[in-house]
């Protein structure tokens, strides 16, 4: 099926400390959800465009398209753009050494896989993700749920050993993705307080709608599927489901990660609230990550009032 949707908005509220330091003329709208509050501070990419729109399906196309463009303009001007594939080895290699990911969240030592299971089956990883998140509703338009995607996986490998991540916040009760009873036949281990990176690093493959574990596979050369349409898929890179009649161009792994991480964002310092480059942003997601002690009890308040009562998932 052919399918020229998708998402890379991120939940948020207009109150978080990035956009609330703003100028006006910047300032993004909190019902946009642009920037979830209690992870702004690592969460350092902020969309490039400056307007919000009035509906965030305009949001949503409007995102994709830009960043379609950006992928595409290095690809097809590769000596134009020769400075940001220069800059973005360097990201690259700071990013792995650095083992950074989305969340950041320091987890348990890495887990052991039992030893009859290495080098016997393939070791597929299944990053959950928030079934009510804007990502799915527009970039997963034929598998919705953590229970169907892993359903495929089983279905597409049945000799493999499926390893299921659920997503931090539906293991908090935050937000929509816990799977049903009959679920469990699907995988073999589920791993929850561990680093996504470590469980990357374990995986030979990894199966997605279109969560951001994907991208970050590729950062370190693992096979990926995708389920959905996130924005890295459909360039030649991935193993797609799905796929787009505008992404016809075949990416290198230097151009995807160029135009992703250089070209296409933003990045804020969120103490200044001043624009940065990618390499401070990178420096400044660190050090917040080894300050982090876990999510303040204000944010996990927060969370539970947004869950019980605003019915806002």
């Amino acid at each position: 099926r052919t399918i020229d949707e998708g998402s890379l908005a991120v939940d948020g509220t207009g109150a978080d400390p990035v956009s609330g330091r703003l100028a006006y003329r910047f300032r993004f709208a909190g019902g946009h959800r642009l920037v979830d509050e209690a992870l702004s501070l690592l969460d350092v990419a902020i969309d490039r465009q400056a307007f919000a729109r009035a509906h965030p399906d305009s949001i949503v196309h409007l995102n994709l398209l830009d960043l379609d463009i950006a992928l595409l303009s290095v690809a097809n001007h590769p000596r134009h753009h020769a400075g940001y594939l220069l800059r973005h080895n360097r990201l690259h290699q700071r990013l792995i050494e650095l083992k950074l990911s989305k969340y950041n969240v320091r987890g348990k030592t890495r887990p052991s896989l039992p030893t009859e299971v290495i080098g016997a089956r393939p070791i597929v990883l299944v990053p959950g993700q928030v079934e009510s998140a804007a990502s799915i509703a527009h970039g997963s338009p034929e598998i919705k749920t953590n229970q169907a995607l892993l359903e495929a996986v089983r279905q597409n490998r049945p000799d493999a050993f499926v390893v299921y991540k659920p997503h931090p916040d539906v293991v908090s009760g935050a937000r929509i993705g816990l799977l049903g009873k009959t679920a469990r036949e699907l995988y073999d281990l589920e791993l929850v307080d561990y680093d996504i990176i470590d469980l990357i690093e374990l995986a030979d493959e990894i199966h997605t709608m279109c969560s951001l574990t994907g991208f970050e596979g590729l950062m370190r050369n693992k096979e990926v599927h995708t389920y959905g349409l996130p924005f890295y898929a459909g360039w030649g890179l991935t193993h797609d489901r799905l796929s787009s009649p505008r992404r016809q161009r075949r990416l290198t792994l230097d151009a995807l990660i160029a135009g992703a991480l250089l070209m296409y964002p933003t990045y804020v310092d969120p103490i200044s609230g001043e624009f940065c480059n990618a390499d401070t942003a990178v420096e400044l997601m660190q050090q917040q990550r080894d300050r982090r002690s876990g999510l303040p009890l204000r944010v996990r308040l927060y969370r539970l009032y947004r869950n019980l009562f605003s019915r806002r998932q």
